[in-house]
């Protein structure tokens, strides 16, 4: 009786249950089609709007409501960032116990926005699946007037006057949204500059991209821009004044337009620099018994101009369906003059000083074109297809004039060296992503990339053969002769065929990522003039692992694990001879073999704290070494491959430390070597590197912010280039106007020029010591004005032609 009493309970239950009601749905942002994860679900008695049931949406954005009793409803979907939504009622009963509300779009709320900016307390940075994520609203990027700046202050990011970021060592991708920028190097810093922080939401900082983005991607930054909702017109410009020893400054702007149905965006940059360095040196180069000695000094100056721009045109057909068109396009100027004076003694003769004054003209102009489609339902499925076509070239000169002077006496004649230089690419792309929710749970990502690049190099040098000449002989076309040792020309054609795969999932304390990517790579290299051909064809397949276990609301631990590939630049390929002076020449190797990393870390993060720790492995890295023949007396700058590895331990940190003071700290030590071989015989070294790295921010009256920062490099052992110890003060104030639209900010950098660049390197047959001077320590003055009412970004599409215009133009 026992037991029939309880299975006559549980049926009686179970047909009490099929009389009740349930109700499900999806919420989605209404711009992106994405899926709101952890919005706040209530069902409320439509007679008086009291609470009768209660859930939260999935990662996805999905809900379910289940064992609702007969009666009228309305459903309330409330999340921060977003108007709250209240739906039709909804009436359960006999003829309809089931509801499927389907898709409810959820609208940005601006105010709530602006409210998170003023009263908001995020950290400055967190930590999700390894990667870091730099919440811009905090103060400490008060002072920052772009996204070069913000990324100037954030941590493990090193961004230097010109504007180029290394990230854990390398020369990380930028990504907007998730989405490729599609531009050249200096598009890509002339977006940056016009990107205010006021748009930025977050910059994610990823040490180990998965499977999903490009194996050449050793690293990656995502900088996601703010919602919003608004239709019509916005934009900024910029102007900045620079000066250290020379004047310098850059302008630019963009602007954003958006209909119901069509976007329309425009990017234009203008950079007018005035590099400098100056190189001193000293070479000890040879055997024992058999030593040469060089002690140079070079001054080179570079005034370079250039101007790009990027438009591009968005077009939504419907919720599922939107197309995007872009062009860009990039012209540039680029002359340089370079003195030089060499003093040698070889075998213990003192020669002749050698004075060089070697003139180069380089011009470049590229132009893309690119074209997208994209598909998304409400149930998180998504297809993308993108094809591209690109094309630069790069015409150049050099003449190079070499007097050889005793007591200041001409006792030979003049040496010249001119040539005419031409680099042509172009590149063609398809790409397609699909991705999918697989078994309610997991996420599934997959794609595919086919990619041709064809790649000529030309250079024609010519020589004098007059023997007599001086710098003031007039010399015409019958003194020079074609000098066919040194010229060449160099073809360099690739095909690459990519597919990857990746699942993920978010469990209630675990978080996993797992993917592979697989490349075949066929390549063509020829140096036509020498009749030289190297071709590859291979496989690479790159694995990675991502697992995340949330300790408690404050802490989190993440092991991951990846394997990445790079692929020679072109200019790494090619083995034309470079002359920078008589005695040094800069060449590319054939030979050379891509990158491969593995890379495998740990974080542990606790509020504001997060400590790294790792090993990385590079096969096969390149680098460039001075190798010296003794025949010639020639030092050759040579890309070689080398290996090198790295144990690892990061420490970052911020805090309030008064209410108007906050800072951050970021310390990175490391235990490192590389080794290569030359001429059959293993180099190797190994030792200690660290730096730190600190910023506080200041709160002044009357709205203006100070920061004062800091950075300190040890002496580097790691590396061929034994480093010398260098570091850095840095100051800046800045100043908003008129509700924020208009912005000032004036900073010195460097302030007692202490960053000075001293190394020796000791390699081969080579013991080289040379301090580099640049323009570390100068001053700068930026004014951005803010119009216009939409905060409207034109979306990124996730592209495989970026990646591929930097390697064909370095």
């Amino acid at each position: 009786m026992k037991h029939l009493f309880v299975v006559l309970t549980l049926v009686s239950g179970l047909c009490f249950a099929q009389n009740k009601g349930s109700i499900k749905g999806r919420t989605v942002e209404m711009s992106t089609q994405k899926g709101v994860e952890f919005a706040s679900v209530a069902l409320l008695s439509s007679s008086d709007s009291s609470l009768v049931k209660g859930g939260v949406t999935d990662t996805l954005g999905r809900f379910t409501l289940q064992n609702i009793e007969d009666g009228h409803y309305l459903l309330a979907i409330s999340s921060v960032e977003y108007q709250r939504f209240v739906s039709n009622p909804i009436h359960i009963n006999e003829n309809q116990r089931d509801w499927d509300v389907g898709t409810l779009f959820l609208q940005a709320d601006q105010k709530q926005l602006n409210e998170v900016v003023v009263k908001g307390t995020k950290p400055v940075f967190e930590q999700k699946m390894g990667n870091i994520i730099v919440n811009v609203d905090s103060k400490m990027f008060k002072t920052a007037t772009n996204a070069l700046e913000v990324m100037r202050r954030s941590p493990g990011l090193l961004v230097d006057m010109s504007g180029k970021i290394t990230f854990r060592g390398t020369s990380p991708k930028i990504l907007i949204d998730g989405k490729d920028l599609r531009m050249t190097e200096e598009q890509e810093k002339n977006y940056l500059r016009s990107l205010t922080p006021d748009q930025i939401e977050t910059i994610e900082l990823m040490p180990t991209p998965p499977a999903k983005y490009e194996s050449s991607f050793q690293t990656v930054i995502n900088i996601k821009l703010k919602r919003d909702q608004n239709l019509g017109g916005r934009g900024s410009i910029y102007g900045t004044y620079l000066q250290h020893r020379f004047a310098t400054g850059d302008a630019g702007g963009n602007l954003t337009y958006k209909t119901q149905k069509m976007a329309f965006s425009l990017n234009t940059g203008w950079n007018s620099s005035n590099w400098y360095q100056e190189l001193t040196d000293r070479r000890v180069m040879g055997k024992e018994g058999n030593k040469d000695v060089f002690e140079s000094y070079s001054y080179l100056k570079n005034p370079t101009q250039s101007f790009n721009a990027v438009a591009g045109v968005e077009y939504v057909v419907s919720p599922h369906h939107s197309f995007d068109f872009k062009v860009t396009g990039d012209v540039g100027r680029a002359p340089s003059s370079t003195y030089a004076e060499n003093k040698s003694v070889l075998r213990g003769n003192e020669q002749p000083l050698t004075v060089s004054h070697n003139q180069m003209m380089e011009n470049s102009r590229s132009l893309t074109g690119l074209a997208g489609y994209t598909y998304k339902n409400n149930k998180g499925r998504e297809l993308m297809v993108e094809v591209a076509v690109a094309g630069s070239q790069k015409p150049g000169t050099q003449n190079m004039v070499s007097e050889y002077v005793r007591n200041n006496e001409q006792v030979r004649g003049i040496s010249v060296q001119r040539n005419d230089q031409l680099a042509n690419s172009t590149f063609r792309t398809l790409n397609a992503i699909y991705t999918d929710v697989v078994g309610k749970e997991w996420k599934l990502e997959a794609g595919f990339k086919m990619n041709y690049v064809k790649n000529l190099a030309k250079i024609d040098y010519d020589t004098l053969i007059r023997t007599d000449a001086s710098r003031s002989t007039p010399l015409t076309v019958a003194d020079f002769r074609k000098d066919f040792g040194r010229s060449n020309e160099f073809t360099f054609d690739e095909n690459i065929t990519m597919f990857f795969m990746q699942m993920s999932r978010q469990f209630k304390k675990l978080g996993f990522t797992a993917g592979i990517r697989a490349e075949n790579t066929v390549t063509q290299g020829e140096s036509v003039t020498l009749g030289a051909l190297v071709n590859r064809n291979y496989w690479n397949f790159l694995p990675n692992l991502t697992l995340q276990y949330k300790l408690n609301d404050n802490s989190n631990l993440v092991w991951s694990s990846s394997r990445k590939l790079s692929r020679p630049t072109v200019w790494q390929l090619n083995p034309f001879p470079f002359f920078i002076d008589p005695y040094t020449v800069a060449m590319g190797n054939p030979f050379l073999f891509p990158r491969i990393r593995n890379v495998s870390e740990v974080t542990y993060s606790y509020k504001k704290l997060m400590l790294v720790t790792g090993y990385n492995y590079n096969q096969n890295g390149v680098t460039q070494l001075p190798l010296y023949n003794a025949t010639t007396r020639l030092t050759t700058w040579q890309q070689v491959n080398a290996d090198n590895h790295r144990l690892f331990f990061d420490v970052s940190h911020s805090a309030t430390l008064l209410p108007k003071w906050n800072y951050q700290m970021y310390l990175s030590t490391a235990y490192g070597g590389e080794n290569v071989t030359l001429n059959g015989q293993s180099n190797s070294v190994a030792g200690l590197s660290a730096s730190l790295w600190v910023s506080n921010m200041f709160t002044l009256p009357k709205g203006y912010t100070l920061e004062v920062s800091g950075w300190y490099n040890v002496p580097d052992r790691a590396s061929f280039y034994r480093a010398r110890s260098l570091g850095a003060i840095n100051l800046g104030i800045q100043k908003s106007f008129a509700n924020n639209r208009w912005n000032t900010q004036l900073n010195v950098n460097d302030i007692f020029w202490t960053s000075i660049f001293r190394a020796n390197i000791k390699v081969d047959d080579s013991d080289m010591t040379f301090t580099n001077v640049q323009p570390q320590r100068y001053a700068s003055f930026r004014v951005t004005y803010n119009f216009g009412k939409s905060k409207y970004q034109a979306r990124g599409r996730k592209s495989g032609v970026s990646e591929d215009a930097a390697r064909i133009r370095k």
